[in-house]
């Protein structure tokens, strides 16, 4: 092995031991791998070696109860053979004794009964010859566990081998000339491995045929006994029904047959009171229709009084409350009037602000572009220092570490400002005076100790200065950063400002245009107020018109003697329809069936007039103030024979049919014998 290793070089031996490691580290991984595999597979086994535990305890306990059942099974069958002996015993001495047909047919059933019995022991038999394969499979079932059992024992050997390999691999990493017999006892272990994983996966695969054995025969077993109960279960279930079903359809025909009578009970006697209600019906009608007839003539004039009340009454409240909507828009027209001149001041100091934020952005401006001028003013000064440097290079070597300290130095100085130029001239005057010592270096060269020490001195000056020259490039850093800043702040400004002045620009926009079309808006509802003013006044005045008819009308009535006859009725109405101008359509119809129909006016008029008063006064007010102007005194005359032909032909009816009075005979009843005295409205108001 020496002479092996001897051959190679260094670095060969170096590249061999970085491989020998990487092998071993990959193989330890390898076995990590494999050990938490086993581990793994360990603890599954041991799971399922605790069920099957579990499950050999369940079937030793139905074993026990197996052959406790055998035991019984077994007495009662010889219990069965002693009671067949008596029985062949009795039945041999009754065959002696007599030979009677009772006893014939007695010993028939008896050997009925004991071919049943032996049919039940042919069946019992059956019984113990599958529990007896049964508990055959279940000694096999014990020797399978036994087999997993030493299957365990086997894989608790491979867990003391592997840790066995893993202190001969710890032997091994030490011995790093070893490794070749190391490679071929990992091989040996890896057959083994192999070999020992095979005989394991046997063993595991006649383990799970034999669960799958035991749990096909318990399947089976389980199946039958359901078939069994279910068969048994529907029978019974089916036989329930079908007696249920019976009674149900016996209880179903006796409520048929019920309903059948009461409903022929119930049409009989709906059938008697339609005919009753029919009865009760007609003599409410004629009641109700006598009751409004008598009620209608004295509601028919008062409604008439308070309608007019009551229109009045609105028309007032209409006209202030229009007032008051009037005055209420005014003064929102006004107070929107304020609010645009608030906003138009609003917007003026908008304005102001943003022309004060453009004088103050260009201020800013102005001041950075300065800013940038003084810092190319400082640059080009560097430039210039820069080419003085180049020309300084042809000094002597004494003078070149001093020049490159200030080329360092000058190439720090890029950010600096017009504040630093006298600093840098004090150096250009001190290398003006090296110069000139540098000349006279070669001419007086017994002076060397003296120039060195003023050099030296000279040298303590300039790192003073250098030293100077970094807290003011620091300083200079830190303006830098501070002007970075400030112009990050206004760039900021600036866009919130531009961002503010835009969104309340919008803003100012959209309320304008929500102002406007509220302005509008109020022009378009003043218009229509104005419209629904003339409308109001218009109908005002019709009303009014009404209401002074209605009065004269009311005054020529209480003024008016009751000494009209028929007759004279009739021709003032023949004149009405000649001198009438323009009529209605419904008001021609109405006379002209007065005219031809005068059996039907007493019962038509009472309903017709006032009604037709109603409806058409808000839509021919002019025509009527028209006509009344013409001729008040036949309208007047009109009305009140409407009211007598009503009162002498109803008159007779009223008194045979009910007691009630009408309101022509209560006012000639009430009123004093004297008819031409003059009645104020508020006597009528209060009769």
């Amino acid at each position: 092995m020496q002479s092996k290793y001897e051959k190679f070089s260094h670095i060969q031996l170096q590249q061999r031991i970085i491989h020998l490691e990487s092998e071993l580290s990959y193989h330890r991984s390898y076995n990590d791998a494999q050990k938490q595999n086993c581990f793994e597979q360990l603890t599954v086994l041991k799971q399922r070696n605790e069920k099957l535990n579990n499950e050999v305890q369940m079937l030793l306990k139905n074993r026990e109860k197996f052959t406790g059942e055998r035991d019984k099974l077994i007495k009662d069958y010889n219990e069965l053979l002693l009671f067949n002996k008596e029985l062949k015993n009795k039945i041999t001495k009754l065959e002696r004794r007599t030979e009677h047909p009772e006893i014939e047919e007695k010993l028939k059933q008896y050997k009925q009964e004991n071919e049943q019995f032996k049919k039940k022991l042919d069946e019992l038999n059956k019984l113990m010859r599958e529990k007896d394969a049964e508990i055959e499979e279940l000694i096999i079932n014990d020797k399978k566990l036994e087999l997993e059992q030493e299957i365990i024992s086997l894989k608790e050997e491979l867990e003391k081998n592997k840790e066995q390999l893993q202190v001969k691999e710890e032997e091994k990493q030490k011995m790093g000339e070893d490794l070749q017999v190391f490679k071929e006892i990992k091989a040996q272990m890896h057959q083994k491995n192999v070999s020992y994983q095979q005989k394991i996966n046997q063993l595991e695969d006649e383990r799970e045929k034999a669960i799958a054995d035991v749990s096909y025969l318990k399947n089976q077993l389980a199946q039958a006994e359901l078939q069994i109960k279910k068969f048994g279960e529907l029978k019974t279930d089916m036989l329930n029904r079908l007696e249920n079903r019976v009674k149900e359809m016996s209880i179903l025909e006796d409520k048929n047959s019920r309903y059948i009578k009461e409903k022929t009970e119930l049409l009989q006697k709906i059938a008697s009171l339609e005919k009753e209600n029919a009865s009760f019906h007609e003599s409410i009608a004629i009641m109700n229709s006598q009751r409004q007839s008598d009620e209608e003539r004295l509601d028919n004039i008062t409604v008439n009084l308070n309608e007019v009340f009551t229109e009045t009454k609105q028309l007032v409240r209409m006209t202030s409350s229009l007032k008051h909507q009037l005055e209420a828009k005014t003064i929102e027209l006004n107070q929107l009037k304020r609010e645009k001149e608030m906003f138009m001041e609003e917007v003026l100091q908008l304005r102001n602000d943003y022309e004060r934020s453009e004088v103050r952005k260009s201020e800013l401006e102005s001041q950075i572009e300065i800013m940038r001028n003084e810092l190319l003013n400082a640059q080009h000064s560097l430039s210039r220092l820069e080419q003085f440097e180049t020309e300084k290079l042809k000094l002597k070597d004494d003078l070149e570490a001093k020049i490159e300290e200030f080329n360092m130095l000058t190439n720090h100085y890029q950010h600096e400002k017009e504040s630093y130029i006298n600093v840098l001239e004090h150096v250009q005057e001190q290398v003006n005076i090296y110069k000139q010592k540098s000349e006279s270096f070669d001419a007086e060269k017994g002076s060397w100790s003296k120039q060195i020490n003023q050099l030296k001195a000279e040298l303590a000056a300039t790192k003073a200065t250098i030293v100077k020259m970094e807290e003011l490039e620091k300083k200079n850093e830190q303006l830098a950063a501070e002007l970075q800043a400030k112009e990050l702040e206004i760039y900021k400004t600036k866009k919130d400002s531009e961002h503010l002045l835009q969104n309340q620009m919008e803003q100012f926009k959209a309320e304008l245009k929500i102002y406007q079309e509220k302005i509008q808006q109020y022009g378009k509802d003043r218009e229509t107020w104005d419209k629904q003013m003339k409308q109001m006044k218009s109908q005002f005045s019709v009303l009014e018109a009404s209401l002074e008819e209605k009065e004269n009308f009311i005054t020529q009535y209480i003024k008016q003697p009751l000494n009209f006859s028929p007759t004279n009725l009739f021709n003032s109405k023949l004149e009405e329809m000649e001198r009438g101008s323009q009529p209605s359509a419904p008001q021609t119809f109405s006379q002209n069936a007065a005219i031809t129909s005068p059996h039907q006016a007493p019962h038509q008029a009472p309903h017709q007039a006032p009604h037709q008063a109603l409806h058409q006064a808000p839509h021919q007010a002019p025509q009527k103030s028209q006509s009344s102007a013409h001729h008040p005194v036949d309208w007047f005359n009109r009305l009140v024979s409407q009211q007598q032909v009503q009162t002498t032909v109803v008159n007779p009816v009223r008194n045979e049919k009910s007691g009630t009075m009408d309101f022509f005979t209560l006012r000639q009843k009430t009123m004093p014998p004297s008819a031409q005295s003059p009645i104020s409205g508020s006597q009528w108001n209060e009769e």
